[in-house]
């Protein structure tokens, strides 16, 4: 991903030592201020898995 370099992952390794505490992987997102992308058109009205 462009803008991610050495130090992003060793920090985020660093905040989440146990992923125990974490009942899905949603809540690590929210954790971090990521929230779900959201798609609503007509009548669709959906949240892709992907965050923001």
């Amino acid at each position: 991903m462009p803008g991610v370099g050495p130090i992003v992952p060793l920090t985020y390794a660093a905040a989440i030592d146990d992923l125990g505490r974490f009942r899905s992987s949603k809540r690590v997102g929210a954790h971090f201020g990521l929230t779900a992308k959201r798609y609503q058109s007509g009548e669709t009205d959906y949240t892709a898995a992907s965050a923001r």
